[in-house]
């Protein structure tokens, strides 16, 4: 397989594990997030987090493995899920 491919298949796999994980019932958690790929330039650990457009916007992400603020937005690729059929 070439790496593009190869980080497509990861990528979804990453966004399955996201979407079977338990969450609490409320109004935001049935809404569907934007999800973005960081690196922890302290840890090194690759995170997909969901959050707001607004979220994204302000700059501030967490690493939730260490805490640490020192996030970099690493580049990937996206699927894109409408209810229409084209």
């Amino acid at each position: 397989m070439t790496a593009l491919l190869m980080r497509v298949l990861a990528a979804e796999d990453r966004a399955h594990e996201v979407s079977r994980a338990p969450r609490p019932h409320t109004a935001r958690s049935m809404i569907a997030m934007p999800m973005y790929d960081y690196k922890c330039l302290d840890c090194g650990k690759e995170s997909l987090i969901a959050m707001t457009l607004k979220e994204h916007e302000s700059g501030i992400v967490t690493c939730p493995a260490c805490g640490s603020k020192k996030m970099e937005q690493l580049i990937t690729s996206f699927i894109a899920r409408t209810t229409k059929k084209s």
